[in-house]
Formats: C-alpha cells, structure tokens, sequence
C-alpha cells in the first residue's frame, strides 16, 4: 500500500471513493452530483499550494483519499492553518495503515508549506467515537464539536 500525492487521473477513481463514503454517510440525505465532485476535485488536485489531496493505494486501486485546503486564521491573518474536507478510507480497506499514512503525508505536506496547525473535523457519522480515538491517537486534540440542523426541503430527502 502506497500513499501518494493526487494526479489528475486520480479524480474519477476519488470520485468513485466519494459515492462509497455519501451512501454510508449522514450526507446521503443530498443528491450525489458527480459532475460537480469530477470539477471540484480536478480543481483541488490542480491546484498544490492551495490543497493537499493525497490517495492510498493498494492492488485494486485507490481505497483512501484526505483532502484539505490552506486558510489564514481568523484572529490571526498570520498563523496559516490546513482543514480537511475529506478524509476517506473505502471500509474494506479500514483497520490497516492507511489512514495512518494517509495523515502522514498530509501532516508532511503542510508542515513543508510552513502551516502552524492542521484541522481535522469528523462530520460524515461514520464510526465518529473510532474517528476520534484515532486522531486522538495520532497527538490531535478536540478542539470543537458539530451540530447540523437540515432545513426547509432537505428534511423531506
């Protein structure tokens, strides 16, 4: 199992990944556009400085995806920051070292673009308590909690 930075032609197969992780996430209540995760996901891959997209990959192709993107603190335009929005490992590929090398590469990533702090949040209501003690694991600490609340005719999908 290798971990490696995106490639353009990775974007359909993180694509694919993505349609795994929306049907057994919170997010299923949304439609799945695939047109705009192909866009979306090509101009992140693009884009190096901006974003760190980073794929694990083992025989049958890519099983693990994170992806984040650069920010300025908001109290201080100074203390650069990274955030996920996308941190994925396909289930059957769970339980090995993927995620592990997967934050690795991202953790290298950032501190080679001089970041002061990596963010992560766990919002897909996958195995949540498993996500935290993994990054809790890896020298994370909690540093804030989510709640949603789907409006108007999101509640009805």
């Amino acid at each position: 199992m290798a971990v490696r930075r995106a490639m353009i032609d990775d974007v359909c197969e993180i694509v694919d990944l993505g349609a795994v992780m929306h049907s057994e996430s919170v997010f299923n209540v949304f439609e799945f556009d695939r047109d705009h995760l192909l866009n979306y996901t090509a101009w992140a891959v693009g884009r190096e400085k901006e974003f760190g997209v980073f794929v694990s990959e083992a025989e049958g192709g890519i099983n693990g995806v994170i992806a984040g993107f650069v920010s300025s603190h908001y109290f201080c335009p100074d203390h650069k920051i990274v955030c996920d929005f996308l941190t994925y490992v396909h289930p059957e590929a769970r339980g090995g070292m993927a995620a592990v090398r997967l934050v690795k590469a991202y953790e290298q990533w950032a501190q080679s673009i001089g970041v002061q702090e990596i963010s992560f949040g766990v919002s897909a209501g996958i195995s949540d308590e498993l996500a935290g003690r993994f990054y809790r694991g890896l020298g994370y600490k909690q540093g804030s909690v989510t709640f949603r609340k789907l409006l108007g005719d999101a509640n009805d999908t």
